[in-house]
């Protein structure tokens, strides 16, 4: 359409209809309407994405931590840290190690190699397993006894088993001399190859008392056992070993101890118990020997 003014012509935009201005109101409210929908859409199926990966990681995560939660149990359940002011005796008791100090001593022989009374905070302990042959006394040769007495208590002299009479009045009187050198130990200290007349190891003392009555007899535990004669624990006699064993074998005693009768025996305990008595209800002995 155009208009005339002044001989001047201009055109005119077309009058929309109230028909096309519905219309065209109705086209773009669609294309809004239709446009929200989709972008919800896609924000929710982003953040379903979103929190299934984050549940996922959660549950890895919390998988992770368990099995690794349970790994560490596992491998710390038979083994134990040094602390200052810890004893063989005193680990083995808490841990309720079976065979006490001296097993948990054998079992860490290739850790604990200045002996049993000489360990250091942070050493790494096992409480379980088994035991080489070659470590389940709790004593050595006296050469070896000699080294680590001198490395852990003052120098002294040694009692010689070998020394002593090569025969005794009686076996009656000769076991009494015995029992009576024992007797005389007691309160003395524990030292891991001691062999005495102020220190001594389990083994040590048992060969130097025997001694006195005349009867020459092994240094070691395990050697003892090996040249005893078994004898029934119903019928021990005084003067007899009392043997403490890993498995029940010669080979795998690590502990050992003169019977004095009445169900008590003198032994080289342990460096915070020392020589003391005790009784087989106490502390049973897996099995024992004669010597004479």
């Amino acid at each position: 359409m155009l208009f005339s003014g002044n001989g001047r012509h201009r055109a005119a935009s077309p009058r929309r209809t109230s028909t096309q201005r519905l219309l065209a109101g109705a086209g773009i409210a669609g294309v809004v309407g239709l446009a929200l929908p989709m972008a919800g859409a896609t924000s929710a199926t982003a953040d379903a994405k979103s929190a299934s990966s984050t549940a996922d990681a959660s549950t890895t995560s919390a998988a992770a931590t368990t099995t690794a939660s349970s790994a560490s149990t596992t491998a710390t359940s038979d083994a134990y840290t040094v602390v200052s002011g810890d004893w063989l005796s005193s680990i083995a008791e808490r841990k309720h190690v079976s065979g006490g100090w001296e097993r948990l001593y054998a079992l860490n022989r290739s850790t604990l190699t200045q002996g049993p009374n000489v360990i250091f905070p942070g050493e790494r302990l096992r409480l379980s397993g088994t035991v080489a042959a070659s470590a389940t006394s709790n004593d050595t040769s006296s050469s070896t006894a000699s080294s680590s007495t001198a490395s852990s208590a003052p120098t002294t002299s040694t009692v010689d088993a070998t020394s002593a009479p090569s025969s005794a009045p009686s076996t009656t009187s000769g076991i009494a001399a015995a029992v009576a050198f024992a007797q005389a130990q007691l309160g003395k200290q524990y030292v891991y190859g001691g062999t005495g007349p102020d220190v001594w190891d389990c083994s040590g003392l048992t060969q130097a008392a025997l001694g006195q009555a005349g009867i020459s007899i092994p240094r070691t535990a395990a050697e003892q056992a090996e040249a005893s004669t078994p004898v029934s624990m119903n019928d021990l006699q005084v003067g007899d070993l009392l043997f403490w064993s890993s498995d029940g074998t010669d080979a795998g005693v690590y502990h050992v101890a003169l019977y004095i009768g009445n169900g008590n025996f003198i032994e080289a305990a342990n460096p915070s118990a020392g020589v003391k008595e005790d009784n087989i209800s106490d502390y049973a002995p897996s099995f024992a020997g004669s010597m004479s």
